[in-house]
């Protein structure tokens, strides 16, 4: 959790901030937990083993255990707080039709942080500040009320793509929007345009 100070001479909000992979990394990227290295090794055997189970419609006892495994497996995800696996194994159960409520959506999972940018609006003076965390951005009035504090790839309820924890790395006024807008792209290639006045995000896509 980090506090950020901004240089309009006041402190910004401090978040903790969560994320999900869009599938597991190798196992040799990972810390050298036992526990975690044990899980991915399982999980990739259930996830070899799903085409079999799904198409052998005789065996419904194989088709219990190996949901009961995955099952075992997420709970052991999230008792180390492994959101990745987690994550993962959730969509495993997905494809036999099993959806765990209340399931985290995203955790960041690692310190990346961005270069803060900052925005400002010639016309109205308002201030638009992308956060370090590559996540948040505020919208600052002139006299340092916050107007909006927003999560975009979170409000959008996105999954990550291609990479851990999806970061902005293109923050600009977009030129072709129908209204004022920021247009915002994320290094898993997500895109889309955050309205000046409410802060609310238009997810528009993925390459």
């Amino acid at each position: 959790m980090k506090t950020i100070t901004l240089s309009l001479g006041f402190l910004s909000f401090a978040f903790g901030t969560v994320a999900f992979a869009a599938d597991i990394p190798a196992v040799a990227q990972l810390p050298g937990q036992p526990e975690r290295d044990e899980i991915y090794i399982e999980y990739r055997k259930l996830k070899a083993a799903r085409t079999d189970i799904q198409t052998s419609s005789t065996d419904q006892e194989a088709r219990k255990q190996h949901v009961a495994a995955l099952q075992d497996l997420f709970q052991r995800a999230k008792k180390i707080d492994d959101s990745l696996a987690a994550y993962s194994i959730h969509t495993e159960l997905n494809h036999f039709g099993i959806v765990i409520p209340k399931t985290v959506r995203w955790r960041i999972n690692d310190q990346q942080t961005v270069e803060p940018k900052v925005l400002t609006d010639a016309k109205t003076r308002i201030t638009y500040y992308l956060e370090s965390d590559g996540r948040h951005v505020s919208a600052i009035a002139p006299d340092g009320k916050i107007l909006w504090h927003r999560d975009p790839f979170n409000d959008a309820k996105l999954w990550p793509y291609r990479v851990s924890k999806p970061v902005i790395t293109y923050f600009k006024f977009a030129e072709k929007a129908a209204k004022p807008a920021i247009a915002i792209n994320f290094n898993s290639s997500q895109f889309g345009t955050l309205d000046l006045t409410t802060g609310s995000f238009q997810y528009e896509g993925q390459d």
